[in-house]
Parts: C-alpha cells; structure tokens; sequence
C-alpha cells in the first residue's frame, strides 16, 4: 500500500515542483521587468517631460520679455531720436534766422519751406523780430509767456538747447506743446524761441499693429502721450503707479513687471527711459497667444502623465509580467519621440523656425506636437515681423536722405542729378577697389549726400554764372563743414562724415577745407572727389564749357598723385567704360526711397 501512495504521490509532487519552477520562473521576469518598467517611468519619462515643459515655458517666456523689452525700448529711441533730430532742425533754423547774410524775404521763405519740411515745428519767434509759424492764440498765450520768462526750462544736448515741460494749450487737449529756445548764432547772451508739438502715440509706433498700450511721463510723472485704450486721461499724475514709482525715485532706465488687469488677467509690463529728457516711456501688453499655447501644452502634459501613472498601476497590480511587458514597450515608445522632440527643440533653439514637429506616437504626443508647432508658428511670426520693423526703418532712414537730397537740387537746379551721379561713380569705383558691403552702404550715403552743406549757401551764390570773388569762394568753400555740422548729431551718419568733410581735400595738400595731404585724407573723401571732379565737369553748368567724358577722365589721370589718389584714379580709370555708360543713363534724381545700393 505504501509503494502504491509512493507512486501516486511522485507524479503530485513532480507537477508541485514544475508549478513552483514556473511561478518562480514568472516571479522572476516579473520583478525585473517591473523594476525596470518603474525605473523607464520615473528616471527617463518624467524628468524628459519635466525637462520638455519647463524649457519650453522658460524659453517662450524669455522671448516674449526679450521681445517687449526690445520694442519698448525701439519706441523710446524714436522719441530720443526726435529730439535728437528736433535739436539739429532747431539749430538749422535759428542759424537761417539769425542770418544777416540772407535778405530777410529770403529768410523767411525758406524757413516757412523746412516748417513745411518739419511737421512738428509749429512757431518761430526770433530775437531779430522775425516771426514765422502757424498758431492759434492758446500758441500766442503760450509764445508771450515763454518770452516773459514765465516758463521753467531745462538745457538738453550738446547746443544749448533748452526744453520747456509738455503743456497743453487748452483743457482736454490731446496734443502737448513745449517751448524749446536756442542760442541766437550771430547776438551774444540771446535766445530764439520755438514752438514744438509732441509726437502722437501713433507716431512712436507707426502705427504698428499690437495687442496692447504705450503711454508716456515726464520727469515728475505726469501722463503727455498715450494711445487711445489707456484709461488715464492725459496729464493725470501717475506717480502712484509702482513702476513710475520706482523710475521716479530710483531712476531705473529699464524694466520688466507683471500686474493683473482690469480683466483679472496677468498681464506684462516694460518700461525704457528717454535718456535725453529723463521721461519714461511703458509697453502694457496682454498676454500673448503663445503663452496660452504652452498653457495649454503643459495642459496635455499633466494629463499624459496621470494616464501613464494609472496605466502603470494597473499594469503593475493586475497584469503582472504582460503588464511589465507592455509598461517597457510604452516606456521606449514615449522616450523615442520625446528624444526626438528635444532634439527638435534644440534646432529651434538655434534659430531654425522652419522645423516642425511629426505628428508620432500616441494621441496624447499628437496633440502636444501639434501644440509645439502651434508655438513655433507663433515665434516665427513675431521674429518675421522684428525683421519687416528694421527693414521699415530702414526704409524711413532712406527717405529721410532722399528729401535733403531732394533740398538740395531744389536750390541750383544747373546741379540737378548731381549727387546721384556722384553716388553711382564713387559706388563703382569703391567695388574696384574691394571695399566690403558694409564701407559700400556707408561710401554711397556719403556720396550721395556730400553737398549737403550747400543748404546753408545762398542760392544766388550758387547760381551766379560768372566767376567767385575771393570773400564769395570763401563762403561757397564752407559747404563742407557746414554739412559735417549739420549732420554730426545723428548717430547713424557718424561714419558718412569724412567723406561730406574731406571731398575737396587734394592729395598734394592744397585741398580745404583742412588742408590734409595724401592717406591723411578719409578713403570716402578721397573716392567721393574723382567722383564729384568728373560729373561737375561734364556736367552743364553756367560757368564752365562742358567737357566729354573722355576729357574729363584724362584731365583726372593728369592730376593723378597731385590732386587725386593714384589707386582710386586707376579704379576709376578700370571701371571708365561702365562709369560712363551708367552716367549717360542718369539725368535727375527724383528721390532715393528703396533702400538698395547702386548696382553698375
């Protein structure tokens, strides 16, 4: 009987001890995988996806403050650029004023010409008694008080120029007016006072489309410019506010804030002074698109993670190896795509905004690709529209050179075309000598604007068809330093100058109007006097005979090492054939709008 329960217990236990074997075997690749499908989860997913989330918001929210930093302070340069280009207008015309060179008609014909030219220069009232403006008697009230004395003014700039605080003429005014007074240029201890209307908020902006506000305070805090949406009224005093406060008092120049609006959104404020007026200039902006797409996409995040957290609980309690198996699976499927989001990110970091995201993986990757890209479309737009802003600005520079040039051939119509033909040859001739693009845009402005000086030469002097007296040359010979002087106060013309100043300068020394010899002389001044010797003599003018080009270029190779640089006379002489045929192409100049350089 006992042999037979052996038997039958044999084959019992054999299958207890393969059962056991199994389910140990099981156990085994159960606690593995586990632990290696928990350790997927919480070492490689959740740090990518926290890594994911917070790079994208601290990247985003980087550049929207960079962003509105930078347009806040583009917006307060044009005001400080304003004044800077007020002060020289200023200059301009208290000179003409105070000239007693320039009969008195004359005077006033051309300054009521550059008061048509300067929009925002609205009176003249000079200490020789002359008189010229528009003004409504709120501006007389105002003009008669500023002569009294009644007027507290602060000096600004490098000419004595002196500014009154923003006054409106009459109660709820939306345009500030302030009395600006100048040093009279040829009566010691005596001041021309001028009246000058403040920029509109859209000026600033030129109008630009944005979703939000700028406004403006002075000194003291007071609300003088602001766009239509603030709801302070103009000249509310804002010193209350914490970021004028804070401007006020400790005298920050820049500075990034957050309040909540009358929305009870948050919202993103940037201030940026106005060096030369300490005013303070405020960017208020709602928030962006962009900022509710990674709300959004931290959003779809959060639940991704919460569902993998179910699903790996799940997995772990109730489907043991098969759910080890596939929490691994899920693990590698999640940790490729979210591998290659990052690398994504990375290109995109870099600049390249053409990248966009596949749409792999689960739903939930889906809909967070498709939010990237979203966000990607977003920065794209506003880094296209910082670029379309510089090519505007640009442009508006352009123009600016265009109407001096226009006021120029306005003035000697016998020169008419002039400094556009000069402008093409010296182009061509510095591209023979392989100047690089940045000294070819700098030589054509210089070029083009070389008898600037000429503005503050009476027309009758340069009109006059027989020869200069010697106290006449002497005054026609300061038309460079008058247009050095002129110009010397905007920042962007800085490196134009040598060439204006040095253009009649000779390479043996008997040049003006510093008398400088051989490489002393500015390489644009240099290049600028072949240029300006060959189209004034085969030009039409009054008081000479016209020579051919082909005359014109051997008396230049004549004077080559005693008036004229050998290397650029043997450019020009390289270059002749071209130079003569785009002279014989060019017979006015009618503006320079566009922008791009002279091609031969």
């Amino acid at each position: 009987m006992s042999e037979t329960l052996t038997k039958r217990s044999k084959p019992i236990f054999q299958n207890d001890m393969r059962r056991q074997f199994v389910l140990s075997m099981v156990l085994i690749a159960i606690i593995p995988l586990t632990v290696l499908s928990v350790s997927l989860y919480y070492y490689n997913i959740i740090p990518l996806l926290t890594t994911f989330i917070g790079f994208n918001r601290g990247t985003l929210d980087r550049q929207l403050v960079v962003e509105q930093v930078a347009t806040t302070r583009k917006y307060a340069q044009r005001l400080n650029s304003f004044f800077r280009d007020l002060e020289v207008q200023i200059s301009l015309l208290s000179g003409l004023a105070d000239s007693e060179k320039i009969p008195l008609e004359d005077r006033q014909e051309l300054i009521r010409f550059y008061l048509n030219q300067f929009e925002h220069i609205r009176w003249l009232g000079s200490v020789s008694g002359l008189q010229v403006g528009v003004s409504s008697p709120e501006m007389q009230a105002l003009y008669e008080k500023a002569l009294k004395g009644e007027l507290q003014l602060k000096s600004i700039g490098d000419h004595g120029m002196e500014v009154s605080s923003p006054i409106a003429t009459r109660s709820g005014s939306t345009e500030f007016m302030i009395v600006v007074s100048m040093p009279a240029f040829y009566l010691e201890e005596s001041r021309n006072l001028f009246l000058v209307a403040l920029p509109s908020a859209a000026w600033v902006t030129r109008s630009e489309t944005f979703d939000g506000s700028i406004y403006v305070v002075d000194d003291k805090g007071f609300l003088i410019l602001k766009s239509d949406i603030v709801g302070f009224p103009l000249a509310s005093n804002l010193n209350y506010l914490p970021i004028v406060k804070d401007f006020l008092e400790k005298g920050i120049t820049e500075k990034a804030f957050t309040y909540k609006g009358v929305d009870n959104l948050l919202h993103r404020g940037t201030l940026s002074s106005i060096e030369l007026l300490n005013w303070g200039l405020v960017l208020q902006k709602k928030p962006a698109n962009a900022v509710g797409i990674m709300i959004e996409m931290e959003d779809a995040a959060k639940d991704l993670m919460n569902k993998m957290t179910l699903a790996t609980i799940l997995g772990l309690f109730f489907i043991g190896l098969l759910a080890g198996s596939i929490g691994a699976l899920i693990a590698v499927r999640f940790t490729k795509p979210l591998n290659m989001i990052l690398k994504g990110l990375d290109r995109i970091a870099k600049g390249d905004f053409s990248y966009r995201f596949k749409e792999i993986g689960p739903t939930d990757l889906q809909h967070l690709t498709r939010t990237l890209n979203s966000m990607i479309d977003a920065i794209a737009r506003h880094t296209n529209d910082l670029e379309q802003n510089a090519q505007n600005m640009r442009k508006l520079f352009m123009g600016s050179v265009s109407s001096l040039v226009a006021a120029i051939d306005a003035k000697d119509p016998y020169t008419q075309g002039h400094s556009r033909r000069v402008q093409v040859i010296s182009v061509a001739i510095g591209k023979r000598m392989g100047l690089s693009s940045e000294q070819l845009d700098e030589l054509e402005i210089s070029a083009l604007m070389h008898d600037i000086g000429k503005l503050g030469v009476n027309e009758s002097l340069l009109k006059k068809p027989g020869i200069l007296t010697s106290e006449e040359r002497e005054s026609l010979e300061l038309h460079p330093v008058l247009g050095a002087e002129i110009m010397r106060h905007m920042p962007m013309f800085q490196n134009m100058l040598p060439g204006m100043l040095h253009h009649h300068e000779r390479w043996d020394g008997s040049g003006y109007p510093l008398g400088l010899v051989g490489k002393d002389i500015p390489i644009y001044g240099r290049i600028v006097a072949v240029a300006d010797t060959f189209d004034a003599m085969t030009s039409s003018r009054p008081y000479q005979e016209t020579l051919t080009h082909e005359e014109a270029r051997d008396l230049i190779i004549g004077w080559s090492g005693i008036r004229y640089d050998p290397v650029v006379v043997q450019a020009f002489i390289d270059d002749f054939p071209e130079i003569s045929t785009i002279c014989n192409t060019i017979s006015s100049v009618k503006g320079y709008t566009d922008g791009t350089r002279v091609s031969k």
